[in-house]
């Protein structure tokens, strides 16, 4: 397919952003230091080691892997004791707590102060120091310079472009409401447990047949023939890793113990990435999606971000109104929130409501979300949800171990 030149996207993170690699650093493989973490570059540190230091280095490790090997080999044992579960969960706490490089570097070896410093992969700030978890890892390229993947931007723009289209055509919503009031009813059946969930699953893929995806010469729908497919959007360009603080992030509205420290793209953070559109000359008629052509334009989806973005930023506002730090940070996201530099959440932090189509249904027919979402995705996860209390948890950044001071995941399109 024929894409026309690429357009730039100015983009500027407006609150911490975390699109995760999938990894996680302990506090094996990094130092604190003053405001700084030292993340070691495994062959550099081993390298800056004498024969007799790496002999060390095994003494000192092999004994505290050993014993938290032992002790999770007992936790299995202990079976459903969970008196004895308890406490060998607390000692096993304690043995990966001893799983510290800078206690090494300090007590056994008493190496110079800058030796970190010296066989860094990099160095990244804090705001509240990690503990013994240590803390998940941003995406980044093959030289530890962090970015915002193409697939993470489209993929959010996927979602925005499916709320607009229901937000701005009724016809388009009717759809999803017949979808959700037959769901409703299978949900009081007597079908299998199994084929629910699966039915729930299923619901998204159905909704995007009928509204953005074209049909084959057959007359079948495929994800093959994706509007999306007309769509093409870059990775950002990399950044020096001084854009980047580990923040601790927290779920508000539960009493379990949710706390992360997450390897955050810092607010304030300016990139750039390009976005491109096919030619639907023939395609779109081909596929019958001639309906869509107006929303191939950038324009047209920075509108479905403004639509999406305005909605969740309501919703939003009415969870956090009684914490006034939240309240008026969400407040200033609405007023950044426009047409043409629209907001956009990305990466971890957005929540049931911020992944999902289903915000919408929320707004128009509480009811409906209610019987449908609300209780199928209860059935999914096998947990209870409240009735006109779901989602009730948010994730948010924690200072000092207790304070809320901001959200995750809120990027601008800077016009």
């Amino acid at each position: 397919m024929k894409f026309n030149d690429n357009t730039p996207l100015k983009l500027k993170t407006m609150t911490p952003v975390f699109i995760g690699d999938g990894g996680t650093l302990k506090p094996l493989s990094y130092v604190l230091e003053g405001k700084m973490i030292r993340v070691l570059d495994e062959e550099a540190f081993f390298n800056r080691l004498s024969e007799t230091e790496k002999e060390r280095y095994y003494k000192w490790l092999d004994p505290i892997l050993t014993d938290i090997a032992d002790t999770k080999q007992k936790i299995i044992a202990a079976g459903k004791d969970l008196e004895l579960r308890t406490q060998l969960q607390r000692q096993r706490r304690e043995l990966e707590s001893k799983l510290s490089i800078k206690d090494f570097l300090t007590n056994v070896l008493r190496v110079p102060k800058d030796f970190a410093a010296e066989c860094q992969a990099y160095a990244v700030s804090f705001r509240t120091a990690p503990e013994r978890d240590g803390f998940r890892t941003h995406i980044k390229d093959t030289t530890n310079c962090p970015y915002i993947p193409g697939s993470e931007l489209k993929g959010a723009l996927r979602t925005a472009l499916l709320h607009a289209l229901m937000k701005t055509d009724e016809k388009n919503y009717a759809t999803f409401e017949k979808q959700l009031k037959g769901y409703r009813n299978d949900l009081q059946s007597k079908l299998p447990l199994g084929e629910k969930i699966r039915r729930l699953r299923r619901m998204n893929d159905e909704l995007e047949d009928k509204l953005i995806r074209g049909k084959d010469k057959k007359g079948n729908t495929d994800a093959k023939y994706d509007f999306l497919r007309f769509l093409q959007v870059s990775d950002s360009n990399s950044l020096s890793t001084s854009s980047l603080c580990v923040e601790m992030a927290q779920s508000q509205g539960t009493g379990r113990y949710t706390r992360q420290w997450l390897e955050t793209m810092a607010e304030g953070t300016e990139l750039t990435a390009t976005i491109a559109f096919g030619d639907p000359t023939l395609i779109l008629e081909k596929l019958n999606l001639q309906h869509l052509e107006s929303w191939l334009s950038k324009d047209k989806i920075l509108e479905a971000c403004y639509l999406r973005s305005q909605d969740i930023l309501e919703e939003e506002i009415k969870y956090f109104a009684s914490d006034s730090e939240i309240k008026n940070l969400i407040e200033e996201l609405q007023e950044h929130n426009q047409p043409h530099s629209p907001l956009l959440r990305l990466g971890q932090g957005q929540g049931f409501l911020g992944t999902t189509i289903n915000l919408l249904v929320k707004h128009k027919d509480p009811e409906l979300f209610d019987a449908a979402i609300r209780e199928g995705v209860s059935l999914q996860r096998r947990w209870k949800t409240q009735k006109n209390h779901f989602p009730k948890t948010r994730r948010v950044i924690i200072e000092n171990h207790k304070v809320p001071i901001g959200l995750l995941g809120w990027i601008k399109f800077i016009s």
